[in-house]
């Protein structure tokens, strides 16, 4: 009986264990998006206050990445992005900017990114980190290199561009949001998606 109740008692204690790792490995959860070059093929974030991590590359020297989200007016804004190898040494060093709707800001973009009519741009330019810093759920080192905190001027879809102002590609990742809660699918996709990250 006492073996019995040592057995129940690890497996209980293993499995508590798990949940806990995997809790604290997904402080954001992953997205790997692709082919969304315009605004038409945004890449559709479906709660910016959810904390996501998107793992993916810029390919095209004379293209941005774009992603679009709801948003209400007083609600937080929170987006960084950041890469695996040091700017420094790559010369990749991307911005973003974000397109909010009947903004009259129109911040300086290179002549390919598009704007779509009536919204203005507030454009946030990539700053080299030198140092690096720890992310546990790759796990390994990354450069923080852009960070947005904002309350949303106006209700409507925003549209967010990842661009390059050198014409460099490379890898980056982008951070959305603030809340950490995960669906049960998520948790069982981690093994699986840390597969996509290692690979990123």
């Amino acid at each position: 009986m006492s073996q019995m109740r040592s057995t129940i008692f690890i497996a209980l204690l293993t499995t508590a264990l798990v949940f806990t790792l995997v809790a604290t490995a997904l402080a954001h959860s992953p997205l790997f998006p692709d082919e969304n070059y315009s605004p038409a093929t945004a890449h559709q974030i479906d709660d910016p206050s959810k904390s996501w991590a998107i793992y993916t590359k810029l390919k095209h020297p004379d293209k941005g990445d774009y992603y679009k989200f709801q948003i209400y007016s007083g609600d937080k804004i929170q987006i960084s992005v950041f890469t695996p190898n040091s700017p420094s040494n790559s010369g990749f060093l991307p911005s973003i900017a974000l397109m909010v709707p009947g903004n009259t800001q129109k911040d300086i973009l290179p002549a390919y990114v598009e704007v779509p009519d009536g919204y203005g741009t507030i454009v946030v330019n990539g700053i080299d980190p030198v140092q690096a810093t720890y992310e546990p759920f790759s796990p390994g080192w990354i450069y923080e290199i852009v960070n947005l905190n904002m309350k949303a001027p106006t209700d409507g879809v925003y549209y967010l561009v990842v661009f390059n102002n050198d014409h460099m590609t490379g890898n980056y990742g982008l951070a959305v949001g603030y809340i950490e809660e995960f669906t049960p699918i998520e948790i069982v996709m981690v093994p699986y998606n840390l597969q996509g990250v290692y690979a990123w």
